[in-house]
Protein backbone atom coordinates (compact mmCIF):
# COMPACT_ATOMS: atom_id res chain seq x y z
CA UNK A 1 0.00 0.00 0.00
CA UNK A 2 1.28 3.46 -0.88
CA UNK A 3 0.65 5.90 1.96
CA UNK A 4 -1.91 5.55 4.71
CA UNK A 5 -5.42 4.24 4.12
CA UNK A 6 -8.02 7.02 4.12
CA UNK A 7 -11.62 6.70 5.33
CA UNK A 8 -14.40 9.28 5.31
CA UNK A 9 -16.13 9.56 8.68
CA UNK A 10 -19.38 11.48 9.20
CA UNK A 11 -19.42 11.10 13.00
CA UNK A 12 -21.89 8.23 13.00
CA UNK A 13 -21.47 5.75 15.86
CA UNK A 14 -21.01 2.65 13.67
CA UNK A 15 -17.22 2.98 13.81
CA UNK A 16 -17.21 2.89 17.62
CA UNK A 17 -15.66 5.56 19.75
CA UNK A 18 -13.82 5.19 23.01
CA UNK A 19 -12.10 7.67 25.34
CA UNK A 20 -9.19 8.04 22.91
CA UNK A 21 -11.41 8.88 19.95
CA UNK A 22 -12.63 6.90 16.95
CA UNK A 23 -11.16 3.46 16.40
CA UNK A 24 -11.75 0.67 13.95
CA UNK A 25 -10.75 -2.98 14.17
CA UNK A 26 -8.20 -3.76 11.45
CA UNK A 27 -9.51 -7.29 10.88
CA UNK A 28 -10.93 -10.18 12.88
CA UNK A 29 -7.51 -11.81 13.34
CA UNK A 30 -5.83 -8.85 15.02
CA UNK A 31 -6.10 -8.37 18.75
CA UNK A 32 -5.54 -4.63 18.84
CA UNK A 33 -7.33 -1.58 17.53
CA UNK A 34 -5.69 0.89 15.22
CA UNK A 35 -5.92 4.52 16.25
CA UNK A 36 -7.36 6.67 13.50
CA UNK A 37 -6.15 10.22 12.95
CA UNK A 38 -9.00 12.69 12.41
CA UNK A 39 -8.77 15.69 10.07
CA UNK A 40 -11.75 18.08 10.07
CA UNK A 41 -12.78 19.05 6.53
CA UNK A 42 -15.18 21.81 7.68
CA UNK A 43 -18.27 20.31 6.03
CA UNK A 44 -19.53 17.87 8.70
CA UNK A 45 -17.13 15.20 7.51
CA UNK A 46 -13.76 14.22 8.87
CA UNK A 47 -11.08 12.35 6.98
CA UNK A 48 -9.59 9.54 9.03
CA UNK A 49 -6.21 8.09 8.18
CA UNK A 50 -4.64 4.96 9.56
CA UNK A 51 -0.91 4.86 10.18
CA UNK A 52 0.99 2.76 7.67
CA UNK A 53 1.80 -0.85 8.51
CA UNK A 54 4.87 -1.31 10.69
CA UNK A 55 8.03 -1.78 8.64
CA UNK A 56 8.98 -5.34 7.77
CA UNK A 57 12.41 -6.86 7.60
CA UNK A 58 14.23 -10.13 7.23
CA UNK A 59 17.12 -11.70 9.11
CA UNK A 60 19.24 -14.70 8.13
CA UNK A 61 21.34 -16.07 11.00
CA UNK A 62 23.65 -18.90 12.01
CA UNK A 63 23.65 -19.92 15.68
CA UNK A 64 26.85 -21.41 17.13
CA UNK A 65 27.20 -23.40 20.36
CA UNK A 66 25.50 -26.49 21.79
CA UNK A 67 22.37 -26.00 19.68
CA UNK A 68 21.72 -29.43 18.18
CA UNK A 69 20.11 -32.34 20.00
CA UNK A 70 18.68 -29.98 22.63
CA UNK A 71 15.32 -29.01 21.05
CA UNK A 72 16.65 -25.75 19.63
CA UNK A 73 14.81 -25.99 16.28
CA UNK A 74 11.47 -26.77 17.95
CA UNK A 75 12.03 -23.89 20.36
CA UNK A 76 12.84 -21.48 17.48
CA UNK A 77 9.74 -22.67 15.62
CA UNK A 78 7.57 -21.98 18.67
CA UNK A 79 9.16 -18.57 19.37
CA UNK A 80 8.76 -17.50 15.72
CA UNK A 81 5.10 -18.52 15.65
CA UNK A 82 4.46 -16.60 18.89
CA UNK A 83 5.80 -13.49 17.15
CA UNK A 84 3.88 -14.05 13.90
CA UNK A 85 7.05 -14.49 11.83
CA UNK A 86 7.47 -16.31 8.54
CA UNK A 87 10.61 -18.25 7.67
CA UNK A 88 12.41 -21.44 8.55
CA UNK A 89 15.02 -23.09 10.77
CA UNK A 90 17.33 -26.05 10.09
CA UNK A 91 20.33 -27.89 11.45
CA UNK A 92 23.57 -27.81 9.51
CA UNK A 93 26.06 -30.65 9.39
CA UNK A 94 28.73 -28.41 10.92
CA UNK A 95 26.78 -28.36 14.23
CA UNK A 96 25.20 -24.93 13.84
CA UNK A 97 21.55 -23.98 13.41
CA UNK A 98 20.57 -21.72 10.51
CA UNK A 99 17.39 -19.65 10.56
CA UNK A 100 15.60 -17.13 8.36
CA UNK A 101 12.99 -14.79 9.84
CA UNK A 102 10.66 -12.39 8.04
CA UNK A 103 8.01 -10.12 9.52
CA UNK A 104 7.45 -6.88 11.38
CA UNK A 105 10.69 -5.19 12.34
CA UNK A 106 10.06 -5.28 16.09
CA UNK A 107 9.13 -8.99 15.97
CA UNK A 108 12.29 -9.90 14.03
CA UNK A 109 14.41 -7.89 16.48
CA UNK A 110 12.76 -9.65 19.44
CA UNK A 111 13.41 -13.02 17.78
CA UNK A 112 17.08 -12.23 17.29
CA UNK A 113 17.30 -11.24 20.94
CA UNK A 114 15.82 -14.52 22.23
CA UNK A 115 18.03 -16.52 19.84
CA UNK A 116 21.08 -15.01 21.55
CA UNK A 117 19.89 -16.69 24.76
CA UNK A 118 18.25 -19.87 23.41
CA UNK A 119 16.28 -22.39 25.44
CA UNK A 120 17.64 -23.51 28.82
CA UNK A 121 18.79 -26.84 27.31
CA UNK A 122 21.11 -25.08 24.83
CA UNK A 123 24.28 -23.04 25.05
CA UNK A 124 24.51 -20.23 22.52
CA UNK A 125 28.09 -19.06 21.96
CA UNK A 126 27.28 -16.53 19.24
CA UNK A 127 24.75 -15.57 16.61
CA UNK A 128 26.23 -14.75 13.21
CA UNK A 129 24.29 -12.57 10.76
CA UNK A 130 24.49 -13.93 7.23
CA UNK A 131 24.14 -11.87 4.04
CA UNK A 132 25.86 -8.98 5.81
CA UNK A 133 22.54 -8.23 7.51
CA UNK A 134 20.90 -7.61 4.14
CA UNK A 135 18.63 -10.64 3.94
CA UNK A 136 16.04 -10.54 1.19
CA UNK A 137 12.83 -8.75 2.12
CA UNK A 138 10.77 -11.87 1.38
CA UNK A 139 11.79 -15.51 1.40
CA UNK A 140 9.62 -16.18 -1.67
CA UNK A 141 8.10 -19.26 -0.05
CA UNK A 142 4.74 -20.03 1.51
CA UNK A 143 3.81 -18.02 4.58
CA UNK A 144 4.32 -19.52 8.01
CA UNK A 145 7.32 -20.95 9.81
CA UNK A 146 8.89 -24.33 8.95
CA UNK A 147 11.50 -26.71 10.29
CA UNK A 148 13.59 -27.82 7.31
CA UNK A 149 15.85 -30.84 6.75
CA UNK A 150 19.52 -30.74 7.73
CA UNK A 151 21.95 -29.44 5.10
Amino acid sequence: MDGPAVLLYDGSPHIGENDAGPNIRADADRTHLLQLISIDTGNDERILTMPESPPERAAHILVHGRVQGVGFRAWVHHQAELRGLDGWVRNRRDGTVEAYFYGQDHAVEAMLEVCREGPSSARVDRVETLDGGKARADNGEARGFSVLKTV
